[in-house]
């Protein structure tokens, strides 16, 4: 399981996520005091620096994640679908879909940043 803070604006959440089942995985949040931020940052040992932006193409709302800090110039776009078969139209600004490959979860990122050689300019992950 992956285990996160996530803030937004004003407000933070803790995140739980289990392993992926195919492009399926299970995902909890819960609202959490904003100082939950400062706390966690003592028991890790690096993070994960993002800024998220969401929009709807063609339906479904995507959520584009710009990456700062050790994996800047890494974009993910990830998209939440109602079942894992469900068909969608990729934005003409998606260059890969990259939902089995490990290598761009966010628990992998904190490991292994991307350097601006290896980052894929923009990649989709589906998330069922």
């Amino acid at each position: 399981m992956t285990v996160l803070v996530r803030r937004v604006g004003s407000e933070a959440f803790l995140t739980v996520k289990r392993p992926a089942n195919g492009i399926a995985r299970s995902e909890f949040e819960y609202p959490v005091p904003v100082e939950a931020e400062a706390m966690f940052k003592l028991y890790v040992r690096s993070l994960i620096e993002k800024t998220r932006y969401e929009g709807p193409h063609q339906g479904p709302v995507w959520h584009v994640d710009e990456f700062a800090g050790d994996n800047e110039g890494l974009i993910l776009a990830e998209v939440e679908l109602e079942h894992p078969e469900q068909a969608i139209e990729l934005p003409s600004w998606v260059s890969e879909e990259v939902p089995h490959n490990e290598r761009f979860r966010n628990s992998r990122l904190v490991d292994n940043p991307q350097d601006e050689e290896a980052n894929e300019p923009e990649c989709s992950e589906r998330a069922g």
